[in-house]
Parts: structure tokens; C-alpha cells; sequence
């Protein structure tokens, strides 16, 4: 869209990308785990952005957007596309893709990845991709990861001083002149790891417990060296092979 949008003649589909955006997703929330319905109400994008709420469809079944009616003023200040104009045969394209709509059939559980990458990042910082770690160490890690995660999941909006909600304003890079708001969060909390150096404090002090006991250690499994199903030939014959010696 954004690329269709910079062609001469469709600039007004920049202007409508957010929007757009919005309803797709309103779309995958709101179809109740039908594709026929995610694709109606998809569709039904063609009528709204051309100022159109209420229509009937080819076998005459009344429609009708489900945003709150608009208006006489919301209804002309809205920029509306004109059906002949190459901006709305260029989005109609787009919305009748025929790649695009069969896509959508996988998106009538509306599930998305953002909190599993969210996750991710968390915990590229306690294991970065770039250093190696031994098993006991990358274990230790994936499971601070785990608990820094999980102590700060359901964070609630941060607020000033006065109550109001806290954003951060954002341009989007392929549309220029675009801006979008994301919320802030309040801080992280850290409280999970005062409690476990605490405990580990209380367990080193613990008379019962023997320093160095190994039966408390972390039992290391035996990794095979190579995953491969079948033993490394030769490497001459391997080079062999490889450029045909």
C-alpha cells in the first residue's frame, strides 16, 4: 500500500494507511473465527472509504459499518475517495487481491507473535546472541529471562503527574509525514531478583544445608557432540566431493 500510495495519482492512500491498517485488524478481531465474515467485513472497506455506510449486497442483504453512525460534520470533513478515481481502483486492488484473501483465511484466530517477540528481546539481553555460554550458564540465563518476564507481564499504562496517559509519538519511516502514538508503559519491576538474593543469602546461612554438596547441583545432560544421524566420512573424501577431485 505504501508503495501504490507514492505513485502519482494515489497519494490520498497515504493518507489512509493507518486507517486501513486499523480496520484489518478490527476485522481479524471482530469476524469470530470466520473467514467468510473476515472477508466481508474486509471488503466492506470499499464502501466506507468512499463516505458509503449502509449498502446492500449482489443478493440484496442489507450492511452497514459498525462504527457509531457520523455526524453531518464528521461526514464532510472526512476525505472521502471518489469510486473513479486510480486511488481507489488502486486500493480496490489491493483489498480484492486474490494472494490477499486467501492469507486472511489464516488470521481468523487472530493470534499474533508481538508478546512471543517481546519475550525474545527480554531475553537476548540476559543471553546475547554473540557470546557463548556453557549449558549451566545458558540454563541459568533462559530461566532469569523467564522470571524477568513473567514478574512484568499485564504492566500498566504509565501516567503524569496530573492522571493523564503517557505516549511516545512515532513517524513511520514508510510514510512520510505519518505520526502514530504508542503507549508507555510504567517501569519494570526488579523485586523478583531482591527476593532471590535474599533466599540465596538465607541458604548460605542455613546450617543444614553442606557447602558444596554436589547432589544440589545442576545435573548436566550428555549432549552428543554432533546432532548428525550418521559418522563424519573422511575429509579427503569430503573434498573429494565437493570439487569433484
Amino acid at each position: 500500500m505504501f508503495a501504490s500510495g507514492k505513485k502519482k495519482g494515489n497519494e490520498q492512500l497515504l493518507k489512509w494507511t493507518k486507517s486501513i491498517t486499523n480496520h484489518l485488524w478490527y476485522c481479524c478481531s471482530a469476524c469470530g473465527g470466520s473467514a467468510e465474515e473476515l472477508k466481508r467485513l474486509w471488503h466492506s472497506l470499499l464502501h466506507h472509504v468512499t463516505g458509503v455506510h449502509t449498502w446492500n449486497d449482489e443478493d440484496g442483504t442489507l450492511h452497514s459499518c459498525h462504527h457509531n453512525p457520523l455526524t453531518d460534520e464528521e461526514q464532510e470533513s472526512k476525505m472521502w475517495f471518489d469510486p473513479a478515481s486510480t486511488a481507489y481502483r488502486a486500493l480496490k486492488s489491493i483489498v480484492l487481491d486474490k494472494r490477499l484473501s486467501n492469507d486472511l483465511e489464516q488470521l481468523t484466530d487472530f493470534k499474533h507473535t508481538s508478546d512471543l517477540e517481546s519475550y525474545h528481546a527480554s531475553m537476548l539481553k540476559f543471553a546475547p546472541k554473540r557470546i557463548h555460554f556453557q549449558y549451566t550458564s545458558m540454563l541459568g540465563r533462559m530461566q532469569l529471562a523467564a522470571i524477568d518476564h513473567n514478574s512484568n507481564v499485564g504492566r500498566q499504562q504509565a501516567t503524569t503527574k496530573t492522571g493523564e496517559a503517557r505516549y511516545r509519538y512515532m513517524s513511520a519511516k514508510q510514510a512520510e509525514g505519518q505520526w502514530t502514538t504508542k503507549k508507555i508503559f510504567q517501569p519494570k519491576s526488579y523485586e523478583y531478583a531482591t527476593e532471590m538474593l535474599t533466599k540465596v543469602v538465607e541458604r548460605r546461612r542455613d546450617p543444614n544445608i553442606v557447602y558444596g554438596d554436589k547432589t544440589y547441583y545442576v545435573v548436566t545432560p550428555k549432549l552428543p557432540k554432533n546432532i548428525a544421524k550418521t559418522p563424519r566420512p573422511p575429509k579427503e573424501e569430503l573434498l573429494a566431493a565437493k570439487f569433484g577431485l
